[in-house]
Parts: structure tokens; sequence; C-alpha cells
């Protein structure tokens, strides 16, 4: 979605929150940067850690050299990056990976069901279960603009049990059309 899109949409909503009336007005050419600078400035920014950024194979976008592969850069959160930046709040750490007694409460469950993993697990010999996030990988297709797909990678605890929007935390996502497996063909007559 552009940002001039999102403007619309946020314009059309029926709510007198000041949020959601800022980014209405978020027009213009200077309208990315508007919604960068608001971005910083929403109260949940504080609980990600900034993004570390990485060269990656991609492909080129438009113009005579489209598709073509490139080493450009990337962007990702880095798990323990985000851990570190939510232990700064325990209650939401609690709430999205769990608290002491959810973690104990996991790890005693798969030991009971007696898996060779759970007893050889060396994070597990060597820390408290109460310590131990079990976490989840989760990546999947999804609609961004147009029919462009844009493959979001997220992350979080498979010890909670919240809807989707609260439990995956965002690794990385990346353009189907500049995923560097996906090179077209071309001719170089």
């Amino acid at each position: 979605m552009s940002v001039a899109r999102m403007a619309v949409l946020a314009a059309a909503a029926t709510t007198d929150d000041p949020a959601v009336r800022a980014l209405a007005g978020m027009v213009g050419p200077n309208g990315e940067r508007a919604l960068h600078r608001w971005a910083d400035r929403q109260t949940w920014r504080r609980f990600l850690p900034p993004p570390y950024s990485f060269a990656a194979r991609k492909n080129f976008q438009g113009g005579d050299m489209n598709g073509l592969p490139y080493d450009g850069m990337h962007w990702a959160f880095l798990p323990h990056e985000v851990f570190a930046t939510l232990a700064a709040t325990p209650e939401l750490f609690a709430h999205l990976l769990g608290g002491p007694d959810v973690l104990s409460a996991f790890w005693d469950g798969a030991r009971r069901l007696g898996a060779d993993w759970v007893a050889a697990h060396p994070v597990l010999a060597a820390a408290q279960a109460s310590r131990v996030v079990p976490m989840g990988i989760h990546g999947d297709d999804a609609g961004a603009h147009g029919n462009e797909k844009i493959t979001v990678i997220t992350f979080g605890s498979v010890a909670v049990r919240h809807a989707t929007l609260d439990s995956r935390i965002l690794f990385t996502m990346l353009r189907d059309a500049e995923a560097a497996g996906r090179a077209r063909a071309y001719s170089c007559f």
C-alpha cells in the first residue's frame, strides 16, 4: 500500500483517534517521510530495536536491468535484540514470549511427552526452563500492492497462545520480485 492510499483510508476511518487522524494528513511529496516520523513517535516503537542491515542478493526492479541480480542492502529485526528490548518491559515480554510460569509449564509438558530432543536439549541442560523461550518461525506470502507478493517471515514463542497479530514478531520481509532465486531468463543477444 502506498502512503497516499494509507492516508485516504485513514481519512475515511470513523474515529477520533489522533494517531489515525495524523495518518490521514500524510499527503503530498513528503508523505513517506511524515509516515516514518509518525512511526518513530508511536509508543510501540520503543519496543523495537533498530533493524540490522546487511548485504543480500536481490533482483533489480525496473529499467533495462529488471530482474538481474545484484547485492543490495536488506534488513531484519534480530531476535536476540528484540528480546533485549522487550526485557526492559517484563510485562510485555511475558505477554509476547511467556513469563517464568508459562515457560516452565511448557517445558514440563514437553518433558512429559518423552521427546528425546527435550531431554538432550543443550540449552535446557544449562539454563532454568523458566528462562528458555521456545521459538517458532513462520513465513508466508502476503499481498502488498496490486498483485505483487511480499514474503513475510515472523517469529514468536510457541509457549503462548494469542491471535496472530499479537503473537508474531517481524523478522524480515522481501518483495517477491526482488527475490534473487526468482530471476527471469534473459537473452544477451
